[in-house]
């Protein structure tokens, strides 16, 4: 076993850090640093492993250390579909770095979660000349300002601002409120209790479901629950999600029949098998080039009557 910090010749990028010791593979204090060498160096792209585990990260993109992660690879996890870690891993080949597969893979990731932070903050304190390009785009009947407001905060998951803020029940108990229909009642978690310490591209998949999910219809709602995110078609639940390390579960509310085409093997029929979210098919969500398949089954499993 190689000691904790060598460096050896990589298959492709210009480094390959080796931690020999497994209970060092984790350690936040190890792996930052070694980050930080590799960002003083020049080096952008950082691969640590202990031979079975693989993180990937981009030394020098500006944002925290847990989001410099690009992805990571437990080839010693056989819940995951092989298929989705051996495309993952030849990202790391000669000749998809060479290439700059890598980079162009790390730019779609950590750039499109940038753009979806930077449209978010928009939602929340839209400038006037973005309000006008949209309602351009809309043309009649004219929109007003708040239920364009309320619309971009809907559809981009910010934050309403209290100035447009639907009012409360208690202040105006005979007004409907307006907007999609509130979660019934129950314990919601925080967003990053799913999310924290999970990669780039874990997070981006998981956003780009949440975002398609949430844009289908005004009657859609999200419940954070502790093991699960779930969106609901006013009662009716259509799709949830379990955030795991190297993939994000997809659980649809079809069958195997109305599932079409199924795709081995990264879905199963879990209707005879237990599981934390709601919905009889399973999906494997571990790359970007499947979200379109992804969003095929979503759009499937929310018009479902």
């Amino acid at each position: 076993m190689c000691d904790v910090g060598e460096v050896v010749p990589g298959p492709g990028v210009d480094q390959l850090l080796l931690i020999g010791r497994e209970e060092r593979f984790g350690d936040r204090v190890v792996e930052a640093q070694t980050i930080n060498y590799a960002n003083n160096d020049g080096v952008v792209w950082r691969v640590l492993t202990n031979g079975l585990r693989y993180r990937v990260y981009k030394t020098n993109e500006p944002v925290v250390m847990d989001q410099k992660l690009l992805f990571e690879v437990d080839l010693a996890d056989e819940s995951e579909p092989r298929s989705q870690k051996a495309k993952l891993l030849r990202l790391l080949s000669h000749d998809a770095v060479e290439g700059g597969s890598l980079d162009s893979f790390g730019d779609r990731v950590f750039t499109d979660t940038r753009v979806r932070k930077a449209l978010a903050e928009l939602a929340t304190e839209p400038p006037d000349p973005f309000i006008s390009a949209i309602r351009g785009k809309l043309g009649h009947p004219l929109v007003s300002h708040d239920a364009l407001h309320r619309s971009l905060v809907r559809v981009l998951d910010a934050t309403a601002s209290p100035d447009i803020s639907t009012p409360s029940p208690a202040a105006t108990p005979k007004k409907t409120p307006v907007g999609p229909p509130e979660p019934p009642k129950g314990h919601e978690y925080d967003l990053e209790h799913h999310l924290a310490n999970k990669s780039s591209l874990i997070r981006e998949l998981w956003e780009a479901i949440d975002n398609y999910a949430s844009s289908l219809g005004g009657d859609v709602t999200r419940r954070v629950r502790k093991q699960y995110i779930g969106y609901f078609r006013g009662k009716r639940s259509f799709v949830t999600t379990e955030i795991q390390k190297g993939r994000v579960l997809v659980f649809l509310s079809l069958t195997k029949t109305s599932a079409q085409p199924w795709v081995d093997p990264v879905m199963r029929d879990v209707s005879k098998i237990g599981h934390f979210g709601m919905g009889d098919v399973e999906y494997s969500l571990g790359s970007t080039d499947q979200l379109d398949d992804v969003h095929k089954f979503i759009s499937l499993a929310y018009g479902k009557k």
